[in-house]
């Protein structure tokens, strides 16, 4: 097993944010499993170097009795170290078509419901190296583009909060040294043991062939997801700067796109600029993946018109000459 000092890396991490996210309280999401109990007692070790240390939890109760147990382990630990917690107990749910999305959408609520109550604060999450290398492959299967497959941040901003990943190039290995020897108490998730869901069908079937053509896999595919992100955020600069110079007066992005010069540049910039610009003149967020397929594709054909829908009753219009947005029609064809 890998060894690391995650203390060291954390806290070095930590010291290169932004001087505003190190003078806001931190806020660990404890799970109760490996990962996130690792960094719990990493940010303990640390929390005379923090303004302010809480801890987050969601119990929700879909494995009880393990499930209050876990909660009353999180509570005993943090009351034996004097840290606040913030615990989150619902009811007995009955099984949903989407579990992961829907623990996923409650759990940020939760957090951000805590955390601006509080005035907000930094969320420390435990993702780690093979966490990574499991997104860039559920996303990739997904028909993701370079944003997406992008993977998680160590930085970024979710649901409004800001969103920290001290973890996110160490292996799982490092996380189980530390857990060994600190004597760390944590507890096992049995739902992670089955193959339901796409990320734990990718984490037993997947992942392990991957690692037997080449140990390091994990590794290759948080570097291609760091690659991936850095390209995106290069293009999203010049999609930025190009809508810039065609808006009025120079600010904000054009009421519309002159297709004819969107087209003269590569598919790549195409993407990005109208994912830049669909993201400034629509309300709230869109999922773009497939439409901007079907967009770009539409691009390619140069006398085709369409029409694509988009939420608000409202269509993102190509025609022969520019790229609109414009009410719904009930003409419009899809």
């Amino acid at each position: 097993m890998q060894r690391v000092d995650l203390q060291k890396r954390v806290l070095e991490r930590y010291l290169r944010l932004p001087r505003e996210l190190r003078e806001v309280p931190v806020f660990v999401a404890v799970s109760g499993g490996l990962d996130s109990s690792v960094l719990a007692a990493v940010a303990l070790s640390l929390r005379e170097r923090l303004p302010a240390l809480r801890f987050l939890h969601v119990n929700y109760r879909l494995r009880i009795p393990d499930s209050d147990r876990e909660e009353a382990a999180l509570r005993a630990w943090a009351g034996r170290e004097g840290v606040a917690i913030d615990a989150l107990r619902l009811r007995p749910q009955p099984k949903r078509a989407n579990l992961q999305a829907w623990a996923r959408e409650l759990r940020l609520a939760f957090f951000q419901k805590v955390m601006l109550r509080r005035g907000g604060g930094l969320l420390w999450m435990a993702h780690h190296r093979q966490d990574q290398a499991e997104t860039v492959l559920v996303r990739l299967l997904r028909g993701a583009g370079l944003k997406g497959l992008g993977g998680m941040e160590s930085l970024e901003t979710l649901g409004g909060l800001w969103v920290f990943r001290p973890f996110l190039e160490v292996p799982r290995s490092a996380l189980e040294v530390y857990a060994k020897s600190h004597s760390l108490e944590f507890h096992h998730d049995r739902s992670n043991d089955g193959d339901f869901y796409l990320r734990n069908r990718i984490r037993h079937r997947i992942l392990p062939l991957l690692l037997e053509e080449n140990p390091r896999a994990c590794e290759v595919l948080e570097k291609v997801a760091r690659r991936a992100g850095e390209a995106a955020d290069a293009l999203e600069v010049l999609a930025k700067a190009w809508l810039k110079k065609r808006a009025k007066g120079g600010r904000g992005v054009p009421q519309e796109i002159e297709r004819k010069a969107l087209c003269r540049h590569p598919v790549a910039l195409r993407a990005a600029i109208l994912e830049v610009w669909l993201a400034a003149r629509t309300e709230g967020p869109l999922a773009l993946g497939v439409l901007l397929e079907e967009v770009l594709e539409t691009l390619e054909s140069p006398l085709k018109t369409r029409e694509f829908p988009l939420k608000g009753g409202k269509n993102l219009v190509l025609s022969s000459q520019k790229i609109q947005i414009r009410p719904r029609s009930r003409k419009a064809r899809y």
